[in-house]
C-alpha cells in the first residue's frame, strides 16, 4: 500500500477544504485542525509559536530559535504531542544531552543515531552503524526528525546524521533521506564541543529550512529591563549600559526571604553535591526523610527486554531529580517540575522545608498525579516557597512516551532537590595517570564501576597528594565529553584537563599558585612532585571527564549547578562568577539567562571580556535577520 505523504496526512480530506483555495489558506486550515487537538487547543501559543507550529504540521522543515525563556521547549512538547497522536506521521524527538532529551520526551542524539561516543566524518559514522539492522528499520519507518539544542551539534556530526538517515532510507540525494527536519536551539548559547557550528555546513542551506525566531519572553516577563540587557549580552554587545548594570551586581546583597539562600552557580556537579550534603548535615538528623524514586513501564512498545533495561538505567541517570532524595526540616530546596505556573510554582522555584506530614494534611497538596494519599504511613515535605505559598509536596510522575519505539514509561519521585549549590565541570581525561600506593593508575580505572555522575569510591587504593601523603579518596566522578586543554611540557609530560581544572604552577613572578588550566600561559612551569617543567604547548580539544575527590586536598577537588546542564531551568536568586571561567562562547549568557530578574543575581566577579559571542554566530544572525541584527 502506498504510504501517505506529510502534505496529505494533515489535511484530513473534509477538513482541508476544496481545491480553489490558496496554498496559504489550505495550510492555515491544516494547522487549525491540528491545533484544536492539542491539550491547550493553541491557547498557550503566542504568535511566533503559532507560526512555527503551522509550518511543522504542514510538513515544512524548520529552524526554531530564540533567546532563553522564549518558549522553545514548550513548543517542542506540543510537537511531541502532535507526532504521538498523529495517525500516519512517525517522528523522533532527540536532543544533545540526556537532561534536555528528558525535557522533550526524547532520546539523546547520539543514542538515536547509534553513534554512542564515536565521532568522525559521515563515511566513518556510516561504517560504524551500517550493520545495525534495528537502525535501518527505524529510519525507514520515520517521517520526522527533531534535533534540539542544535547549537551543540557540530557541522561534521550534522552531515554524518544526514548521511546515515539517507543511506538507511536509500535516498542519498536528499538531506536526511527526505525526512522532515525540525532543528531547535540558540546559537548564542553553548557551542559544539568539538568542531564548527552546524550552520557552517553546506548541508544547512540544502535542507531548505524555514526560520522561526520566537520572541516571547516567558522567563523574565516581570523584568523587561533585564530582558533587554540579556538580548544585548546574547549578541556580545557589552555597551556602557550592560557594563555598568553588571558592575552594580558585583557583591550585590540579595533580598531573599528569611531562611532562604541564593543558589551558587559553580563549576562541577560533585562540588554541588558536596556543598548540598554538607549543608544538609548541619540540620536536625532526627527529621531526615529519604525518598526512593520509582520507575515503571506502562508500555514497552517495540523495545526488547535488554533495550528497556538500558533506557531505565539512562533515565535514572539523567533525571534532574535523582533516584534518592534526602531532606531534613529547614533544608533549602528547589522545585524540579512545573507544579502550578498560575501560582508561580514552576521548575526552579525556591523554598524551605518546614516539616513533614502524611497525606492528606491541612496544607494544600501539591501533586494530583501521585498515589501519596494511598500511603498513610509515608510522610512528605511541607515546603514554604518564597512567594509565601505553603505546599505539601507529594511525588510527581514524569511520563515519557517515545514516538520512535512507541514505549511509555513513568518516573515517580518527590520533585525537589537541595538548592544550596547548583553545577561547570573541572575534571581530567580518563588516561591521566595518578600516583597511588599501587603505582601509576589511569584516572578512568580509579573510577571503574561508576557509570556516570558522582559515586562512592569503592577500591582499596590510596592516592598521593602533593605533600606526599597517602589518602583514601571518598568519591569518583564520571562526566560527559566537554572542551579540554592538552598541556605539554618541555620534558614530554602531557595532561588533558577541563578548562577549569586547577593545576599547581609557577608563573613568571616565581610564585607557586593553584591556577585554572585556562589561565596557564606558555613559559609557566607545572610543579611536579620533585621538580618543575615548563609548558611548551597548549592545545584545545575535547574528552570525557573523570575525577576523584580527596578530602581537604585542593588538587583533587572541584565544585556545584553546571552551565551545560542548567539550560531550561529558572532560578530566583543566584550567585556566580563572570570571569575567565566563562571560557566558551555563550557561557556567560547561559548563566545570566537562568535568573528571573536582575535583582536575583549577585556576581562574585565581573570581567566584561567574559561575555563572548562567536563572530560566526553574529554573521549568521545578520544574514538571516535574527536576534535584532
Amino acid at each position: 500500500m502506498k504510504r501517505k505523504t506529510a502534505s496529505s496526512v494533515g489535511v484530513g480530506a473534509a477538513e482541508a477544504g476544496g481545491g480553489d483555495e490558496s496554498a496559504a489558506e489550505r495550510e492555515a486550515k491544516i494547522a487549525a485542525f491540528h491545533v484544536k487537538k492539542l491539550p491547550h487547543k493553541g491557547e498557550k501559543h503566542d504568535e511566533y509559536q503559532a507560526a512555527a507550529f503551522r509550518d511543522i504540521v504542514n510538513g515544512h522543515s524548520v529552524f526554531i530559535t530564540g533567546a532563553g525563556g522564549c518558549g522553545k521547549t514548550f513548543l517542542l512538547r506540543d510537537v511531541h504531542y502532535y507526532l504521538r497522536t498523529h495517525k500516519y506521521q512517525k517522528g523522533a524527538m532527540t536532543s544533545m544531552t540526556g537532561v534536555t532529551a528528558m525535557m522533550i520526551n526524547g532520546k539523546t542524539f547520539s543514542s538515536f543515531f547509534g553513534f554512542g561516543i564515536e565521532e568522525g566524518d559521515k563515511h566513518k559514522m556510516w561504517e560504524c552503524v551500517r550493520k545495525k539492522a534495528y537502525l535501518g528499520k527505524r529510519f525507514r519507518e520515520l517521517s520526522v526528525i527533531v534535533i534540539d539544542e542544535i547549537s551543540m551539534l557540530s557541522a561534521e556530526m550534522l552531515e554524518a546524521a544526514s548521511h546515515v538517515a539517507a543511506m538507511f532510507r536509500k535516498n542519498p540525494q536528499k538531506p536526511f533521506g527526505g525526512l522532515q527536519v525540525i532543528l531547535c536551539g540558540d546559537f548564542s548559547q553553548l557551542p559544539p564541543i568539538n568542531g564548527a557550528y552546524a550552520f557552517l555546513s553546506p548541508l544547512w542551506d540544502e535542507m531548505n529550512l524555514r526560520y522561526h525566531e520566537l520572541k516571547g519572553n516567558h522567563r523574565q516577563s516581570t523584568d523587561i529591563g533585564f530582558y533587554m540587557m540579556l538580548n544585548s549580552v546574547r549578541v556580545g554587545n557589552v555597551d556602557t549600559y550592560v557594563r555598568n548594570t553588571l558592575k552594580e551586581r558585583v557583591n550585590a546583597k540579595l533580598d531573599v526571604p528569611e531562611g532562604v539562600e541564593p543558589a551558587e552557580l559553580t563549576s562541577r556537579r560533585i562540588e554541588a553535591q558536596n556543598i548540598n550534603e554538607a549543608r544538609l548535615q548541619k540540620l536536625d538528623a532526627a527529621t531526615e526523610q529519604t525518598y526512593i524514586a520509582k520507575f515503571e513501564w506502562t508500555d514497552r512498545g517495540t523495545l526488547t527486554q535488554a533495550a528497556a533495561a538500558t533506557v531505565e538505567k539512562q533515565t535514572l541517570k539523567n533525571m534532574v531529580t535523582p533516584p534518592v532524595v534526602k531532606l531534613r526540616t529547614g533544608a533549602l530546596v528547589m522545585l524540579t517540575c512545573n507544579l502550578d505556573l498560575a501560582r508561580d510554582l514552576g521548575n526552579g522555584s525556591i523554598g524551605v522545608v518546614k516539616g513533614f506530614a502524611a497525606v492528606p494534611s491541612a496544607v494544600e497538596a501539591a501533586s494530583a498525579t501521585s498515589d501519596a494519599a494511598s500511603k498513610p504511613n509515608v510522610v512528605y515535605p511541607i515546603v514554604e516557597f518564597t512567594n509565601k505559598r505553603c505546599m505539601h509536596i507529594t511525588p510527581h510522575k514524569w511520563a515519557k512516551t517515545d514516538v520512535s519505539d512507541h514505549s511509555t514509561s513513568v518516573y515517580e519521585q518527590v520533585p525537589l532537590i537541595l538548592a544550596y549549590a547548583l553545577t561547570t565541570h573541572k575534571c581530567v581525561a580518563g588516561d591521566t595517570l595518578v600516583s597511588t600506593d599501587c603505582g601509576l593508575i589511569k584516572m578512568e580505572d580509579l573510577c571503574a564501576g561508576n557509570e556516570g555522575g558522582c559515586a562512592p569510591f569503592t577500591q582499596n587504593i590510596k592516592v598521593y597528594t602533593k605533600d606526599g601523603n597517602l589518602v583514601m579518596p571518598t568519591a569518583t566522578y564520571v562526566g560527559q565529553e566537554e572542551p579540554s586543554l592538552i598541556i605539554k611540557t618541555e620534558r614530554s609530560f602531557k595532561i588533558e584537563v577541563s578548562h577549569r581544572h586547577p593545576l599547581l604552577a609557577r608563573g613568571a613572578d616565581g610564585i607557586e599558585r593553584w591556577t585554572e588550566a585556562s589561565d596557564l600561559r606558555l613559559g609557566d612551569s607545572l610543579v611536579m612532585n620533585f621538580s618543575t617543567d615548563k609548558i611548551k604547548n597548549i592545545e584545545h580539544s575535547a574528552c570525557k571527564m573523570f575525577d576523584i575527590e580527596v578530602p581537604n586536598e585542593h588538587n583533587f577537588i572541584g565544585n556545584g549547578f553546571v552551565n551545560h546542564n542548567c539550560q531550561g531551568a529558572t532560578v530566583e536568586w543566584v550567585t556566580m562568577k563572570l570571569d575567565r571561567s566563562c571560557f566558551a562562547d555563550g557561557m556567560a549568557y547561559v548563566a545570566l539567562s537562568r535568573a528571573k530578574s536582575l535583582a536575583g543575581i549577585s556576581l562574585k566577579a565581573f570581567h566584561p571580556e567574559s561575555i563572548q559571542t562567536s563572530p560566526h554566530v553574529l554573521n549568521f544572525y545578520k544574514k538571516h535577520h535574527l536576534a535584532g541584527l
